[in-house]
């Protein structure tokens, strides 16, 4: 078989850092609204000076799931109250305090939902059921019914109030349903895949998708019956108005997500071979898209179960790649062409897999046999490092060595460096002796380990160690709903919000990167103007290594790209190293084809003289870029100014965001200071300064001030 010559670029193990994550097959389904994942769950919070901020991390924005569940406690409580006023006191206030259980199970039940804990919520909903056929029996006694039927002999809609209930009652067992399902796919979903019972884990899938297109149904007919009450009443018109102002937003939430169920279940019940890829990324050789692509799992699934997992080095494809492409310019002192190995140049996940994918499909690999593939998912080793965690260690006789969580990445990292296999021309092949064992060992996890697992793997996402791509645009567009694409957060190019990224890249600096401690200190100050000035520093420090491992103790060779506001304007940096890239060949005179992807950001590229460093515009934003380069042992810091275009209106109540978005791979440490524009304060913190500081932030972090004249 063809390789591809490796040059400098270094073979990677999985390639390896300390970072985490896996998103496995039953959390394909976990949820956006109602039935969402909280991605930030068990996240612990952050140091924020003075009063506690009202700050928003990854994936903890307020959501809207199962809002349909929040009416519906509103409208039960309202109608409880006017159905039953003319009853018994004592009944009265016995139906009012079910009436509020039963609505305080609703909300707790959305919770659990939100938290991705569906087994509390089915317990609460199961509870709850109880309640709501309580009331149902007062509804229907004797006496109240006859109440009813009297007033609805004056007032016709008043007989509504009966099925309305009973609408209650349907719903609260939709859910349950729901709840239910999501139990089974969270628990032991990914069991299912793997042993070929995917009809049970389909089952899961269309049990959901049933229930949600009942859910819909039911959302209607609450909706059409108080509106025909809504003139009987001061009770009804609220609850009409109530009901109106969020019926759009719910009902559109549910169809999403009904749609995404149907499309998830006609992909799992395919006949044919579906493809999806894993992407190995190792942050120890940290690339734009969140580490060096040394390896990579092409998993074959047929009727919901895993029918093949195929792992390979990402050289067996490349190696059998005909297509001539331009490599990104900073790549050209390492490699004369491009291929997946290093197709992850882009900070947008999305862009970045839609590369990966399109040059594994061109590959003759792939090409010759026309496989495509539905999607990717790239995760860092630190998932791994938790399954060993649960596993226990690994014993593996023909290289010698027992894998744990703790020696992983060392021994692993070590035998693709060093060890035999490189030598034979497979420096991979130990991963493929390891991946069925730990497949194994995964299986054999009782109940409760699997659970912990997924939980780890859930908070692990909240890192950005795991970041999905779909072709299938219902896919992607659940997958952007949870947060977990890795795509560049969009912005308005006319807001004066601030916008902060630091994109690091490894070029032909080893594995150096698991060796470096990285500090973003920014300071943003709001000025007179409206105009906020910024200053920027960031330092990296590389702790060297003692060992005999030379893919640690390189120099770190570092590209970095600081993504701000678009339009931002660059004042000054210093503390870059100065580096020039020339082409190692003439690519027109080649026949070489340029990316149109990458060519659209490369030719916005302007060079300082100066500074050495680059203004360029990419996924939006307009970008720094300069070198920074790091000997073994050794830090660097650097340093910018530089002005967002855009003013923020000074005046009483006005909002600010500031929005960090965190690289896939990289940890660190995060301080964050806004000042205010003279005359102001934040209402946030009290004070005319905001400070914020994160040792290991989330994927996303946003942070929402409020304007305050200072009196």
């Amino acid at each position: 078989m063809k390789r591809v010559p490796k040059k400098n670029i270094s073979l990677a193990l999985f390639d390896v850092k300390h970072p985490d994550g896996k998103m496995p097959a039953s959390l394909a389904f976990s949820g956006r609204s109602g039935l969402a994942v909280k991605i930030a769950a068990g996240r612990r919070a952050a140091a924020v000076s003075s009063v506690p901020a009202v700050w928003e991390r990854g994936g903890k924005r307020l959501k809207r799931s199962f809002k349909f569940a929040l009416i519906a406690v509103a409208a039960l409580s309202i109608l409880l109250f006017f159905a039953l006023a003319a009853d018994f006191l004592s009944v009265k206030k016995e139906a009012a305090t079910v009436g509020r259980e039963a609505a305080a199970n609703f909300k707790a039940a959305a919770e659990m939902l939100f938290n991705f804990e569906p087994e509390r919520s089915s317990d609460i909903l199961r509870r709850n059921r109880k309640n709501l056929e309580r009331i149902n029996e007062m509804a229907n006694g004797r006496d109240i019914s006859a109440i009813l039927a009297a007033a609805g002999a004056i007032i016709p809609e008043i007989k509504n109030i009966p099925k309305l209930l009973n609408d209650f009652l349907l719903f609260n067992e939709a859910a349950a349903e729901i709840s239910a399902s999501l139990e089974i796919l969270k628990n032991d979903g990914l069991n299912l895949a793997m042993s070929g019972r995917g009809e049970e884990l389909i089952s899961a899938v269309e049990n959901i998708e049933k229930n949600l297109e009942i859910s819909e149904s039911l959302i209607a007919d609450i909706k059409n019956r108080v509106s025909e009450m809504k003139d009987t009443s001061g009770a009804f018109s609220e609850m009409n108005e109530m009901l109106v102002g969020n019926y759009i937003t719910t009902s559109s939430e549910l169809y999403g997500m009904r749609r995404f169920a149907a499309a998830f279940a006609e992909f799992l019940k395919s006949y044919g071979d579906r493809h999806l890829l894993v992407l190995f990324q190792n942050p120890s050789e940290i690339r734009p898209g969140g580490g060096f692509i040394g390896s990579y799992a092409d998993i074959t699934i047929n009727r919901g179960s895993v029918k093949k997992i195929d792992v390979r080095d990402i050289y067996d494809s490349d190696g059998q790649l005909d297509a001539k492409i331009v490599p990104p310019k900073q790549l050209r002192s390492v490699t004369g062409g491009w291929g997946a190995r290093d197709a992850n140049w882009f900070f947008d996940f999305p862009v970045s897999a839609e590369k990966v994918i399109g040059f594994l499909e061109e590959s003759k690999m792939y090409k010759e046999k026309i496989i495509s593939f539905d999607g990717a998912i790239a995760v860092n080793i630190s998932v791994l490092k938790d399954l060993l965690e649960i596993t226990g260690p690994i014993r593996l006789p023909e290289y010698g060595l027992t894998i744990d969580k703790d020696n992983f990445l060392l021994n692993i990292q070590r035998e693709v460096e060093m060890g035999d296999d490189k030598k034979s021309g497979e420096p991979k092949r130990i991963l493929k002796v390891l991946t069925p064992i730990l497949l194994e060992r995964f299986s054999g996890l009782s109940g409760d380990e699997k659970k912990l697992f997924v939980e780890k793997t859930i908070s692990r996402a909240a890192k950005k160690d795991i970041m999905v791509y779909f072709k299938n645009p219902e896919f992607q567009e659940f997958a952007r709903g949870l947060e977990i694409t890795g795509a560049v957060y969009e912005t308005s190019p006319y807001s004066p919000d601030n916008y902060l990224a630091v994109v690091n890249a490894n070029v032909a600096g080893g594995k150096s990167d698991a060796l470096i401690n990285q500090k973003i200190e920014i300071n943003s100050s709001i000025g007179i103007d409206g105009k906020t000035t910024n200053e920027l520093k960031i330092t990296r420090a590389h702790r060297g290594w003692s060992g005999d491992e030379p893919f640690w103790n390189a120099a770190n060779k570092n590209f970095i790209k600081i993504f701000v506001p678009a339009g931002s304007r660059l004042l000054s940096l210093s503390g870059n190293s100065q580096k020039r890239i020339y082409d190692p060949i003439n690519y027109e005179k080649n026949g070489y084809i340029r990316d149109a992807d990458l060519e659209k950001t490369e030719k916005t590229a302007k060079l300082d003289e100066d500074s050495g460093a680059e203004t360029m515009a990419e996924s939006g934003k307009t970008v720094f870029a300069a070198w920074l380069e790091i000997p073994s042992g050794g830090s660097g810091t650097l340093s910018l100014e530089y002005e967002n275009p855009n003013r923020l209106i000074l005046k009483e109540g006005k909002g600010f965001r500031f929005v960090f978005e965190k690289q896939s791979g990289v940890g660190g440490i995060l301080k964050i200071s806004v000042e205010a524009p003279p005359g102001f304060k934040w209402r946030e913190s009290n004070k005319t300064v905001f400070e914020y500081k994160d040792d290991n932030p989330d994927k996303r972090i946003i942070l929402p001030l409020t304007l305050v004249k200072i009196k």
